[in-house]
């Protein structure tokens, strides 16, 4: 964000209409999980992240775990980028494949549930996305298609009835 908003912590920043209320607890589960602290209270591991300063949420913390992330930073824009292999190098050395920008603000839930299923999983299907983001399997479908229009996800499949087709984060 360093050079997007020409200051060097913006994401360290506290956003003062945020707190631990804002918190999207499910993506909150997840991520101590991932990183081996499912134990450990929410509050504890944002402020030893530095996510959570005097009981606000950080910028980035606001984009990384608000519910409603568009509510704080309405004009955000989380950047995506794919790397080959496991380092980030710069200059001529940089390993980037794929980078795009997904709008924070007009995302619904379902929509942001199927990106962050896309880029954890590797892939989304009708059926995954339903089931985690409790809609029909018509509304998942319909959300999928238009990701895609938006040439947001890949859809891959030898057609529209395939049984095994599924979305790509792009």
């Amino acid at each position: 964000m360093e050079y997007d908003k020409g200051q060097r912590w913006f994401e360290d920043e506290p956003e003062p209409r945020s707190g631990m209320d804002d918190v999207d607890h499910g993506v909150m589960d997840r991520y101590k999980r991932a990183i081996g602290a499912a134990d450990i209270p929410d509050e504890r591991v944002l402020r030893s992240r530095g996510f959570l300063v005097d009981g606000r949420l950080t910028n980035a913390g606001v984009l990384l775990f608000a519910r409603y992330p568009a509510a704080f930073l309405p004009s955000a824009r989380v950047r995506v980028i794919r790397v080959d292999g496991t380092e980030l190098h710069t200059g001529r050395g940089l390993s980037v494949v794929n980078r795009t920008e997904i709008p924070a603000e007009g995302l619904t839930p379902t929509e942001r549930k199927a990106l962050t299923l896309a880029v954890d999983n590797g892939k989304v299907t009708t059926k995954v996305l339903a089931e985690a983001a409790e809609v029909s399997a018509r509304t998942a479908s319909k959300t999928l298609k238009e990701l895609a229009g938006k040439g947001i996800l890949n859809w891959c499949g030898s057609g529209t009835r395939d049984p095994k087709q599924y979305y790509t984060y792009s």
